[in-house]
This record gives C-alpha cells, structure tokens and sequence, in this order.
C-alpha cells in the first residue's frame, strides 16, 4: 500500500509510524498544536520502572516537541479506573473498587512526579466517561459493525471491517472475554454485568466498558476524529491499539483514525525476560529511587532509542550513571574554571566555538529524526571530552583564555539536560537527597578508617611498598562509593614525599574529617584501633 501524505502543516520532525512501519513528515492536522493520546495505567497495583522508562521516554519527546519544534502539545491520558484486575484486587482486600483505583492513582502520578516527569493536559477516568462510551458502542452497532450477545454484552464484528490487521496481527485474542462471539477474533465493547461487580445501566442491560471501548471513546470525545499521535508500550499494539483503531474508524466513517503511533519499547531482565506484574518480576519505582535518581534513569532513558528494548542490569545503570557524571562534571568544572577556583589553561576560542557550533546543529538534527537522543548524547559527549581538553592544556601558545566560551559550552549542555528533563542540583524528593548524604558520609568514615588504620602500622619505608596496594583499594572503593552518590573523584599525580611526611599527612587528613561536625551538625566520630562509632542525629536537625 502506498504511503499518502497527510493534509496539514508540517513540524520539521520525521516520525517513525508503527502502522506503516517507516519514518515520514509530522504532519499535525492543526497549525502549531499537536493532539496526543497516551494510554494510562490500568491502577490496581504499584508502577514499576517498566512503566517509568516508557513514560519518561515520551516525557522526553514531548518536551522535545515543546521547547524545540516550538508546538503546543495537548496530551491526553486515559486513566483505566474499572478493570478486572482492581475488581479482583479489590475482592481480595474487601473494599470497595474505587478506593483501590483512587489510591494507586494518586501513588503513579506521585511517582511521575518524582521522576520529573510533566503532567498531561488531561487526565480522562473511564467511569467519567461512561455516556460518552454508551453512545459510542451504540453508534458503532448502528453502522452494522456491532452486535448483542445473550448475557447483555456487546462485540465488535472484526469480519465486516475489511481494514482489520494494521499492526500485521489478526489472531485470535486470548483474553476473559464474554462468549457468545461469532468470529473468534472478536471483542467486547460493553461486557454484560456479573454477580457482586460494579455495572451501569445501558440500553443493552446492566454492565462496564470493554477495556479497548474506553481509550477509543474517551480520546474521540477529547480530540475529535483525527489524532496526530496515540503512544504506549509495544506490548499494547495488538489487541489493545488494533482494536481501537478499528473502533473508531467505523464510528468516524473514515480510513484512519491516528496519523502516528508511536511505541516504545520493552525493559527487559537478564536473558530477555519482560519485566511485568504478572510474572511477578518488577521493580516498583519506589524501591528504584531509593538507590538511584530521576536523573540516572532518565539518562539511561536518553541513552538508548526510544523503539528499543532495554535489558536492565546494575552495568547497564552504571553506565548510564557515568554518562550523566560525566555531563554534571563538566558543568561543574565550568563553573570552576569561571569563578576562578580552577585553573584554566590556553585554548583556541575560535575552535572551541566552531565545535560547538557544529554539535548544535548535530543534535537538532538528531532530534528532528524520530527524536534520536542516543545519538545526540552521543555527540555531546564528543563536544565535552574535546572541551574538556582544550581547557586544561598548560601550553601558552593560544592568545586566550576565555571565560565567555567556557561559559557559552556550559550553558549549552546544561540547557540541553534541563530541556531533556532532568532536575541536575534540583530536589524534589527531599528523602533521597538524605540518603546520598548519609551515604557520603558513611563512605568517608570508612575510608578515614580504613587509612588511619593503615598509617597507624606502618613501619616507616620498609613497610611502604605492602601497605601501597591496601591503600590503593581503598581509594578505589571510596571513589566507587562516591560515584554512587553522583561525585566523581577525579586522580591527580602527587608529588613524591619521603615515608615520614606520607604517614604524617595521612594522619592529619584523617583528624581533618572532624570538621565535617561544622557541616552536618552533632557528628561523632569515636576512633580505636579495631573500630570505628559514627552516629549522628536526624539530618533534619542538620545545619
């Protein structure tokens, strides 16, 4: 079938179309707005960092498409309030299914918020929604297109929609379905009511939306008869997008109802074993933020294209974590060189700013194709570690050392990062910034431990060259403990000193640690020769 472009203004973006399966012009059908569709959770149980990753991953596109492109997004999420799963849910727990919805609700926009991630324009419930759904199901049966089964519930006839199969899939669904179908790959519209389950009356008798029903009729009502984009996970093409997408095509008597979908990928385990509630594998958000940030799996996010999987592992994060270092390190060291408190060296401001100029123009169009940040990040990377070098070479040959290019190349990345979403020196769940501390913390004390110790027995030169790899270690681990918390520890070459002054100046680095008292208030720290005692009070009591 041959591709036919849109009608409507052109955004300058080219967009990978699952349909279709090839990348074309975005087209919006309105001047400078574009209408999205996002489907929502289904809230009957905590999100997991599968569900983070893809929200975060179309956060990033959807901030790409505001402060880039310059389009106005007005995005829609369905919010899947009346479902099997929080029936069952709240069968289990003896309450009623609303306040299982409201509460796992309220926890995911919690958790989208701690992940920086932007609130939708609007937020659409199913059960607010449950006239618009009837009168859309009804629509679609008068058109032929639905019929009654003998239980009160309503399919949708997939033999009569000649255009069924657009993502390539035309199985049988396998689900809890009503029976009663005529055509196995038929699906229920409204399902006929059940003993003890909520319901709403209809002209079909008593019972809830199916669950495709929902995002077809709440998405029609919001956007109209023509969306620009409809998003999720790679997991909803079919059945859900599939039989949505035939849904409305009958119900607005046209040949498309979305002009794009875009889907992201799935984040795997080892040995590509998908993370889901249902193999009870997953990993709530919460229990992810605390030992990382927002702005670690955001990178991780960045990193790798949208489309693509993600195998999660802790190398996986670690590189990620890096990456984001080393984009933090370099905005930092910046900062240094313009205040002053680091010495900058001679560079060529010519060069400097012609690189920039040419990473700029790298990375719009990396974003401007299928919003590849894999590629962008990459790119930046090349600009920072060039920079990098230009600005701590000692020869004095260059005619300058400005602190206006430093600055243009640090103000470059650091909007880059705040355009992307990521939160840098910002805060917003004030726990975890107690966590890195108490990390830090603890890591320096164990680091003084541990060279004290060390300096305490040595044995003057002879001893030296024993005690050289203990030492080593342990600044190794303290830099690895460190680059947890976000702080890279950058290995500088010292001086040669003779044993008396190393073992001197090791123990007066190590008595210098109780200053950290001045800083985070009552810290103790009680030295012995087998142990180390650190205690403190509550970091809110911290100065």
């Amino acid at each position: 079938k041959s591709y036919e472009e849109p009608p409507g203004y052109d955004t300058s973006i080219m967009l990978y179309n699952s349909s279709n399966k090839r990348k074309s012009k975005l087209i919006t059908k309105e001047s400078g707005v574009i209408s999205w569709y996002c489907c929502g959770p289904t809230v009957y149980d905590s999100a997991h960092i599968g569900h983070a990753c893809c929200y975060i991953h179309f956060d990033i596109i959807r901030r790409i498409i505001e402060e880039v492109f310059y389009q106005n997004v007005v995005l829609v999420m369905g919010i899947t309030d009346i479902d099997d799963k929080i029936i069952n849910r709240a069968n289990a727990e003896v309450v009623d299914y609303r306040t299982i919805a409201q509460y796992y609700e309220e926890e995911f926009f919690k958790d989208m918020n701690r992940l920086n991630i932007k609130k939708p324009v609007i937020t659409a419930r199913v059960t607010d929604y449950i006239p618009e759904i009837i009168s859309f199901v009804n629509k679609i049966i008068d058109r032929g297109f639905g019929y009654v089964t003998a239980d009160g519930s309503v399919n949708f006839s997939v033999n009569k929609y000649s255009n069924y199969g657009v993502f390539g899939r035309a199985q049988e669904e396998s689900s809890s379905e009503p029976s009663g179908k005529e055509d196995s790959r038929d699906f229920a519209m409204w399902k006929g009511a059940k003993p003890g389950e909520p319901s709403w009356s209809s002209p079909w008798g008593k019972g809830r939306p199916g669950w495709h029903i929902e995002c077809s009729a709440i998405a029609s009502k919001l956007l109209g008869s023509r969306l620009d984009i409809h998003s999720g996970g790679i997991d909803l093409q079919f059945p859900h997008h599939e039989n949505e997408e035939a849904q409305c095509c009958v119900h607005h008597n046209v040949n498309s109802w979305v002009t794009y979908w875009m889907h992201s990928g799935h984040l795997f385990l080892k040995d590509s074993v998908k993370m889901s509630k249902s193999l009870k594998n997953t990993i709530s958000v919460d229990s992810f933020l605390s030992q990382y940030s927002s702005d670690h799996i955001r990178m991780l996010c960045l990193m790798i294209p949208y489309r693509n999987g993600i195998e999660y592992g802790n190398d996986v994060m670690d590189n990620a974590i890096a990456v984001y270092n080393k984009f933090r390190n370099f905005i930092s060291d910046c900062n240094a060189y313009i205040e002053g408190t680091k010495p900058l060296g001679f560079f060529e401001e010519t060069a400097l700013f012609q690189d920039l100029d040419e990473t700029k123009k790298t990375v719009l169009n990396c974003l401007a194709n299928d919003f590849d940040t894999s590629s962008a990040v990459s790119r930046i990377i090349q600009f920072i570690t060039k920079a990098n070098s230009a600005f701590s070479q000692e020869s004095n040959i260059m005619e300058t050392k400005s602190c206006f290019a430093v600055a243009a190349a640090s103000a470059y990345v650091e909007n880059f990062l705040a355009m992307c979403g990521f939160l840098l020196n910002d805060i917003i769940v004030k726990e975890n910034s107690v966590g890195e501390i108490r990390n830090i913390l603890e890591s320096s004390v164990r680091f003084r431990s541990n060279v004290r110790n060390l300096a305490l027995h040595m044995n003057k030169t002879s001893e030296l060259v024993d005690v050289k790899s203990s030492l080593l270690g342990a600044c190794d681990q303290f830099r690895k403990d460190m680059n947890v918390s976000g702080i890279e520890l950058k290995v500088n070459n010292f001086f040669p000193y003779p044993a008396e002054t190393i073992e001197k100046w090791s123990l007066g680095a190590c008595d210098s640690a109780l200053d950290l008292e001045r800083w985070f208030g009552s810290i103790e720290f009680e030295s012995s020769n087998t142990a180390l005692k650190f205690s403190r009070p509550s970091l809110s009591a911290a100065h």
